[in-house]
């Protein structure tokens, strides 16, 4: 019975209804209450929407980086009320907190990755996926507390052409429920899955 609206983000980069302008491609929660910040791949900008995303109420660029073509941000999380954001390459951080952004080196052993999440205790997950011939291998990996270090968690035990592209968390009363969720790439014979994992 839930209903879900689908729209254009408001005031984002160029002309609405275009992939590069609106792609947008990670989502966290204001740190300071305000809303939602998103953060767009090919343009490589984050803004700050309201609760409802009804306006844009500030624009973060994220300067010209030597990322290739919509593999900019993929993820964001709110951590130790700073900003984490984690470029699809896997091979970086940027720090956002205090007015300014750092960027700092990750050892990632894992290849790209996909999203992150802050669980309710405080530590980061991220979704790291490597695309080889067979196809997608996704594993679910964790943000060691130097904030620079990626050690591997489990496999996620998708199917190969499984995308896994998203992932929330919520708390329960058995500890911790993951939602994973699969991008189609708008291929017909691809689905579209969400994947309830759960995390003692």
């Amino acid at each position: 019975g839930a209903q879900a609206s689908v729209r254009d983000l408001p005031s984002g980069p160029g002309r609405a209804g275009f992939k590069r302008n609106r792609d947008g491609e990670a989502l966290a929660r204001d740190p300071g209450g305000r809303g939602w910040w998103v953060g767009f791949g090919y343009t490589h900008q984050m803004r700050l929407y309201d609760p409802g995303f009804r306006t844009a109420l500030a624009r973060i660029d994220l300067g010209s980086k030597p990322w290739e073509t919509n593999q900019g941000v993929e993820a964001m999380v709110l951590a130790k009320n700073r900003m984490l954001l984690f470029p699809e390459n896997g091979e970086e951080a940027l720090v956002q907190g205090s007015g300014r952004l750092e960027t700092r080196r990750l050892r990632n052993p894992f290849g790209r990755l996909s999203d992150a999440v802050t669980l309710p205790d405080g530590r980061v997950l991220l979704v790291g996926r490597k695309l080889g011939l067979a196809g997608f291998d996704n594993r679910l990996l964790r943000l060691g507390v130097d904030g620079m270090t990626v050690s591997g968690l489990a496999p996620l035990g998708m199917r190969r052409r499984d995308n896994v592209e998203a992932i929330a968390a919520e708390p329960h009363a058995g500890g911790t429920r993951l939602w994973l969720m699969t991008d189609n790439d708008f291929r017909p014979r691809k689905a579209t899955l969400l994947v309830a994992l759960e995390l003692p």
